[in-house]
């Protein structure tokens, strides 16, 4: 397969400006990958996202929906975002992304895992105490309606799964069994998707990823540190994924080169005061924070 027959779906709705750089970064680390974009605060904020634009290959709005409906149907959004004009465009593979996640390595590392009839999730798993998960006890009614209309579909019973939905990963092809289906019933994306995905025969499963990965990647809210990004690109054999990250932090080339200087002790140490202001200056202004 081609590199070009691969492509990123990135997902947004603000930070402009991270965005962007964000897109960057996969420019830089992948130049034949096709971007293609979701931007969910509507046609009216166009403008405002032109800087992300000018980085995607395609970059399709969301009819207007309020932000919560967003939030509670992201699943939903790249579905019909599939739908409308997914299916037309130009992929094999496909790799599906939050606008806060920060990747700083080629994508081919994570779309090779995957085969055909096969999605990959960073986070998936049997949920098989529904009642002890908000999203499938009681206190959410939808999962009733959810699972009433998937039992009808599937007499025979269906495996329950949840998932983190900041990074996943399909064929274009996986993709068609499960777009349509995910659109049509209620519920909440982190059960829905995976759920779906598995109903249509999809071999859904987790991603390759270090036993601590839960490390790089959280959904607290918190942005994970710049201390321990900078420690991992000082690694060669360190992660290169991270979620959330909230600011830019944008050309990972240099940025690895300088964070391996600084790791130098004894260079850093016989610096002058004003030549490591310079660098932190440098390091403000070109990728996005200081040391």
């Amino acid at each position: 397969m081609g590199v070009s027959q691969r492509a990123l779906l990135y997902i947004f709705y603000g930070a402009p400006a991270t965005c962007a750089h964000r897109l960057r970064i996969f420019r830089e680390l992948n130049p034949e990958l096709k971007i293609y974009g979701i931007c969910t605060a509507g046609l009216a904020q166009k403008s405002r996202f032109q800087i992300v634009e000018d980085q995607c290959d395609h970059l399709w709005y969301l009819p207007d929906h309020d932000a919560k409906w967003c939030w509670y149907n992201l699943d939903k959004v790249a579905c019909t975002w599939f739908e409308e004009v997914g299916r037309t465009l130009d992929f094999e593979k496909i790799f599906v992304v939050d606008w806060d996640l920060l990747m700083l390595e080629p994508v081919d590392r994570w779309l090779d895992q995957v085969g055909a009839d096969e999605v990959k999730i960073i986070d998936v798993w049997e949920n098989k105490k529904p009642d002890t998960n908000f999203w499938t006890s009681s206190r959410y009614p939808e999962y009733a309606l959810f699972k009433q209309r998937l039992s009808e579909e599937m007499p025979h019973g269906y495996r329950l799964l949840n998932a983190f939905l900041f990074a996943y990963a399909c064929t274009k092809a996986s993709f068609s069994k499960f777009s349509s289906k995910v659109i049509s019933l209620p519920g909440y994306c982190e059960f829905r998707l995976p759920t779906v995905m598995a109903s249509t025969g999809l071999r859904v499963g987790n991603f390759q990823r270090p036993e601590n990965w839960g490390t790089f990647a959280t959904v607290t809210g918190l942005s994970i540190s710049k201390k321990l990004i900078k420690a991992e690109l000082s690694d060669p054999q360190g992660f290169r994924m991270f979620h959330p990250v909230y600011e830019p932090y944008y050309n990972s080339h240099l940025d690895i080169s300088l964070v391996a200087l600084l790791r130098d002790g004894s260079w850093w140490r016989t610096s002058t005061r004003s030549a490591k202001n310079l660098v932190r200056r440098f390091r403000q202004k070109f990728l996005g924070y200081k040391i």
